[in-house]
């Protein structure tokens, strides 16, 4: 590898994120090639790290992003159809945190003021073609909503991701999955994006964003990913130190206002209370 010309990644975001972070080493320019739509990782300038028994470690940030990323539909259509599914939760947090991390008004640069109006793009398109590509992915066809939400998964958020201040790049949401990475069972029978997308939920109830959670909660419902705990075999004991973990963890730096544990058992609480 030392004395390759450039690294090719083929795989999920792990897989993507681990030969990223080697050619960031190396100095070696990185071509991804995903072969599922269940994350931005193809054209961030990051990688997400874990330890060796699945609990979050780091995010590295990297000099460069990747120099080209190759994305064949038909590629993503041969994967299992969870993976695409939680690509679209994990997409949707981008919109979310990255506003929400701006909340507090403060003057924002230009990097941040794009990627932050970007972020919309992984939100609402699939709110209303979400189920839609979803359905013709199980198909095995190709069509324009299919391929407009693969690249509002893959495209979108990394757009946010490498344009906004880091400052703004995370919120509630992935804190919330890097605390529920402490319990194992979690990391191990649950995807990134689908513990996410419960995230999104939690973070609205606390944020009292009542109106556009239930409409989450309706899209999340309709395509099968979480809204309570017991979808992700979570449990009210297992809250004080899955919060604890999630604000020591790094995914948050910029607050709009403080945010305190009981918070955010109260949402999780308040939130297994919708029907």
């Amino acid at each position: 590898a030392k004395e390759a010309d450039m690294l090719l990644a083929v795989g999920g975001g792990k897989c993507l994120d681990t030969v990223k972070l080697a050619a960031d080493h190396l100095g070696k320019p990185v071509f991804t090639v995903p072969t599922i739509a269940s994350n931005c990782a193809p054209i961030t300038k990051i990688s997400i790290m874990y330890h060796e028994d699945g609990s979050f470690c780091d995010i590295p940030r990297l000099h460069h992003v990747p120099a080209h990323c190759f994305i064949d539909p038909r590629i993503i259509l041969a994967a299992p159809i969870k993976y695409f599914r939680a690509g679209i939760g994990d997409a949707m947090a981008k919109n979310v945190e990255s506003e929400w991390s701006a909340k507090a008004g403060e003057p924002l640069d230009y990097g941040s003021e794009l990627g932050i109006t970007a972020g919309k793009l992984c939100f609402y398109p699939f709110l209303k073609e979400g189920k839609k590509a979803l359905k013709d992915a199980e198909a095995g066809v190709v069509t324009e909503e299919l391929e407009d939400c693969i690249l509002n998964v893959a495209i979108s958020p990394g757009i946010v991701s490498v344009s906004v201040h880091p400052y703004y790049n995370g919120g509630i949401a992935h804190a919330l999955f890097y605390g529920l990475t402490c319990r194992k069972h979690i990391e191990k029978h649950h995807l990134h994006g689908e513990v996410v997308s419960y995230g999104i939920l939690v973070m609205l109830t606390a944020d009292k964003q009542y109106a556009e959670r239930d409409r989450l909660l309706a899209f999340n419902r309709s395509i099968g990913l979480p809204t309570h705990l017991a979808d992700i075999h979570a449990r009210p004991e297992d809250l004080p130190a899955v919060t604890e973990k999630a604000l020591a963890g790094i995914d948050v730096r910029v607050w709009p206002y403080p945010v305190a544990q009981q918070m955010l058992i109260d949402a999780v609480m308040e939130l297994e209370q919708v029907g």
